[in-house]
């Protein structure tokens, strides 16, 4: 069944009983390229900040896959459309893992929303309260009608996230401080 299948060569230089197939010059430049494009798009805010631990890894699977394509098409080099090929390869991979952690981040519910929002605002205030009016006008805009809002935070008091308490005769929501943890 695999008589046609490339065979190590005798004179092939061995690396812990296998034999290597380099990269020529065109290569090297495309995966010094690859490398860098998935390094940069690691960072805070960009395409695969979730996924770092698959994406910092793209440049060494497409080498290794780009090796056995060179193998299997009988190539004593891995050259420029070999490893651009892998690298699609990888990219595309690489684009699923992103769609199903975008699909995952989306999924955050307008409670969890709101109380990340509360968490910075008091955060950046150095409190742990905060006037309902002021919240209700920061908030993420689509929880700033008042019946939306309410309904959010009626699940934080819920679940013991926030308390309403008054202050003045002004309604403010106080952050469980166990949330500052």
């Amino acid at each position: 069944m695999l008589d046609d299948c490339p065979r190590p060569q005798g004179g092939q230089e061995l690396y812990n009983g296998r034999y290597v197939i380099p990269m020529n010059d065109e290569a090297r430049d495309i995966d010094a390229s690859f490398y860098n494009m998935f390094e940069e798009l690691q960072g805070k805010g960009k395409r695969y900040e979730y996924l770092q631990a698959f994406a910092s890894r793209a440049s060494q699977l497409a080498r290794r896959l780009a090796t056995v394509f060179a193998y299997f098409e009988g190539l004593q080099w891995i050259d420029a459309k070999t490893l651009t090929g892998a690298c699609e390869v990888v990219k595309h991979s690489l684009n699923e893992w992103a769609m199903y952690a975008d699909i995952e981040v989306k999924t955050e519910s307008d409670a969890e929303r709101l109380i990340k929002w509360l968490i910075r605002k008091c955060m950046e205030q150095k409190n742990n309260c905060i006037p309902k009016a002021i919240a209700l006008r920061g908030a993420p805009s689509h929880l700033r009608k008042a019946k939306a809002f309410d309904n959010c935070l009626n699940e934080l008091i819920e679940f013991n996230y926030v308390r309403l308490i008054t202050i003045n005769k002004s309604t403010h929501i106080e952050l469980n401080p166990l949330l500052f943890k």
